[in-house]
C-alpha cells in the first residue's frame, strides 16, 4: 500500500515520513470529531466526490469509502436525503 505516493524513494523526507506514519498506524488512541450535521453532510459529499476519481483507488479509499457510508447512515435519514446520497454515488447523475 502506498499511502505516500506523493514522495519519491529518493527524497530525504520518505524515510522519516515512513517511520513516523507507521508509528501513527499502530497508534490506538482514536480521534474523535465533533460535528454539526451539515458540517457531516459536506464531509459526506466531499468524500462522494474524491472517491468517482477515476484515479481514486487502493487501501485509503478504502477507508474514505468506509467512512463515507459511516456518515452517510447518520445524517441520509429521510427519503429525500436517502435518495440524493444515493445518487451521489452513482456517475448517471452527474449531470
Amino acid at each position: 500500500m502506498n499511502y505516500f505516493s506523493q514522495i519519491s524513494h529518493d527524497d530525504p523526507l520518505f524515510e522519516q515520513f515512513s517511520e513516523e506514519f507507521r508509528n501513527l498506524c499502530l497508534d490506538p488512541q482514536p480521534i474523535e470529531f465533533l460535528l454539526s450535521k451539515l458540517q457531516a453532510w459536506a464531509l459526506f459529499s466531499q468524500l462522494q466526490l474524491a472517491l468517482r476519481h477515476p484515479e481514486n483507488k487502493g487501501a485509503t479509499a478504502d477507508v474514505a469509502e468506509h467512512f463515507a457510508k459511516s456518515i452517510e447512515k447518520q445524517v441520509a435519514v429521510t427519503p429525500a436525503l436517502a435518495e440524493v446520497a444515493k445518487r451521489g454515488w452513482n456517475p448517471q447523475h452527474d449531470e
